[in-house]
């Protein structure tokens, strides 16, 4: 991973439990301080806000398109 750069995780493809995985990892093991997501269901989107709100991270962007959402996501 890029140190103190954005990072991009497409999770379209991953269950809802692998992606919030990944974003804890990502956040945890790197100096990155902003991700963007990318799921394609508004449940998905609704525990990435959870999950976001328990680590103490905020979602400073959200862009639906075509039926998926990109979500930004700060330290």
């Amino acid at each position: 991973m890029t140190v103190g750069s954005d990072l991009e995780i497409d999770g379209r493809r991953k269950s809802c439990i692998g992606l919030i995985a990944e974003l804890e990892k990502a956040m945890c093991e790197s100096n990155i301080s902003r991700i963007t997501v990318i799921v394609q269901d508004v449940p998905t989107k609704i525990d990435i806000y959870a999950w976001a709100k328990r680590k103490g991270h905020r979602i400073d962007a959200e862009t639906p398109y075509d039926g998926i959402f990109k979500m930004g996501i700060v330290k």
